[in-house]
């Protein structure tokens, strides 16, 4: 579910920036032209002149695409664990029957053999 609702918000985002961009662009700015152009790759771009007939289903497509690409991209990143984050975890397996392993995740603890 957050990982939904992270990629409608970026796809969202990409949007209303790249429609921001080309309103700007549309006017003759500079920096809103790179904006726009660095946006609206690489749908926009490939489509040439079908985009003049199907301009907002590609940039809606090219929104998605961009939100995809940057999810995945994130998701390699690594996330540096604070020590808060580390007690939400201890104190969300704090179950007695469940060992925390960090290797392979939650494991029931078996009998105590060592007799």
């Amino acid at each position: 579910m957050k990982n939904a609702f992270l990629f409608v918000a970026v796809a969202l985002a990409h949007f209303v920036a790249h429609f921001v961009a080309w309103g700007y662009a549309e006017r003759g700015g500079g920096l809103a032209h790179a904006i726009w152009a660095v946006l609206s790759t690489p749908l926009l771009l490939l489509a040439g002149s079908l985009a003049d007939e199907y301009f907002w289903v590609i940039a809606i497509a090219n929104s998605f695409l961009w939100s995809a690409v940057l999810l995945v991209v994130a998701s390699r990143l690594p996330v540096k664990r604070t020590a808060n984050s580390a007690a939400q975890d201890t104190a969300a397996h704090s179950d007695p029957e469940y060992e925390c392993c960090p290797q392979s995740g939650p494991q029931l603890r078996g009998p105590d053999l060592s007799d």
